[in-house]
């Protein structure tokens, strides 16, 4: 029994110590794969780490975090805008530097809308909030009943944006009063976790929905101006329209998650084109290209026939919305940061930092990246001359 008991007693300080090393380390900023010696060559390396910070402290027993608001940056003043999953929102400098911090009460969801004058963004308890760019005041917060997973649009006298059950909102910028309201029936079928995302063009705001439907909006009063018939009842799971739409030249393109992609005619909503490409959840557009991400693979396909240009081949994982970066294409997922040229897809490099990305990265036209990383880690990357 005394043998017992002193090791115990000699045991226990051991573990506390190794527990407080174990703690330390945690939260240390996991060596990125384009960091570590050795583990690629110079000639081969895509991206330069310009700085970082630990914006979410890792709880003992939490199990795979996710971060599921991406940052969203000026290009012009430099400013970012990026949240953590315990509810804080940040507005830094490019060097690094807090302007300033606001406590929204829920941890973010979906990428802000950083515009000239406000910061709009959702969190995960369905509230949307209008905050003030200068110094981070929360000017006022409405319940949407539902989580904004996509970045709104705005102009002077409304902001719009989507929900995950399936409804638009039109409010007032400045005190978020609703203005009009467009909801759309949620489908029995199964369906993933997108939401609906809007883009406003001119007059008119388009949206997709959980039944695989895109709707024109009149952007002054919600009107409906034309809509798809969406996937239809042959397909059983996944019918979701969640892209952000692109419009280009008078067409409007979309994706269903399982029955491809599709272009519009911006007017009238007749079909032009469309390419089967199951997993298909988000687009971005790269001169001549439509860049595609989703589950299962990524793509190239030109913008006026939907010739697919190249095809990523993903397995078993995702990415999420392509960011452009001059000639570069960033692919975020559970993998890291996938860098491609968007003319190709030619692989240039991957971003490891030891977590994946659960939200896309944002990028300025002078190539300089903004990541968040599952674990909260927060990057500004430099994609290097040799690569763009």
């Amino acid at each position: 029994m005394r043998v017992r008991k002193a090791l115990t007693r000699a045991i226990v300080p051991i573990l506390v110590l190794l527990a407080g090393v174990t703690a330390e380390a945690s939260r240390l900023p996991p060596t990125p794969e384009i960091l570590r010696g050795g583990a690629q060559p110079t000639r081969f390396r895509a991206l330069r780490v310009d700085w970082w910070r630990s914006l979410t402290e890792r709880e003992i027993l939490e199990y795979r975090p996710r971060e599921l608001a991406g940052p969203a940056v000026d290009d012009l003043s430099g400013d970012v805008v990026v949240g953590n999953r315990r509810g804080n929102l940040l507005l830094l400098d490019a060097e690094g530097r807090q302007i300033w911090e606001t406590r929204l009460g829920a941890g973010p969801v979906g990428t802000p809308e950083l515009t000239y004058e406000f910061v709009f963004v959702g969190d995960v308890d369905g509230r949307f909030h209008g905050i003030d760019r200068f110094d981070g005041t929360i000017l006022w917060s409405s319940n949407l009943g539902g989580q904004a997973l996509a970045r709104s649009a705005s102009r002077d006298d409304a902001v719009f944006v989507g929900t995950d059950h399936d409804a638009v909102h039109a409010l007032d910028p400045a005190t978020g009063d609703t203005l009009w309201v467009y909801r759309r029936s949620t489908p029995a079928a199964l369906s993933i976790r997108g939401g609906t995302a809007v883009t406003l063009e001119e007059d008119r705001v388009y949206a997709g929905f959980s039944d695989g439907a895109l709707v024109a909006l009149d952007a002054a009063d919600g009107r409906v101006l034309w809509q798809t018939p969406g996937a239809g009842s042959s397909l059983q799971k996944f019918p979701d329209a969640d892209a952000a739409p692109i419009v280009r030249d008078g067409t409007v393109y979309t994706t269903v998650f399982n029955d491809g992609v599709q272009a519009y005619d911006a007017d009238t909503g007749k079909l032009r084109w469309r390419i089967d490409a199951q997993g298909a959840a988000s687009l971005a557009a790269s001169g001549d290209l439509l860049l595609v991400g989703g589950a299962g693979k990524a793509m190239g396909v030109k913008l006026a026939s939907g010739a697919v240009e190249w095809t990523i081949d993903l397995g078993k994982s995702y990415v999420t919305r392509p960011v452009v970066a001059g000639r570069v294409a960033l692919l975020a997922g559970p993998r890291g940061i996938l860098l491609v040229a968007t003319d190709t897809g030619r692989p240039l490099g991957r971003f490891s930092p030891g977590s994946g990305f659960s939200s896309p990265p944002a990028a300025t036209r002078s190539t300089d990246v903004y990541a968040l990383s599952d674990l909260g880690y927060f990057y500004k990357l430099e994609i290097l001359a040799g690569t763009r």
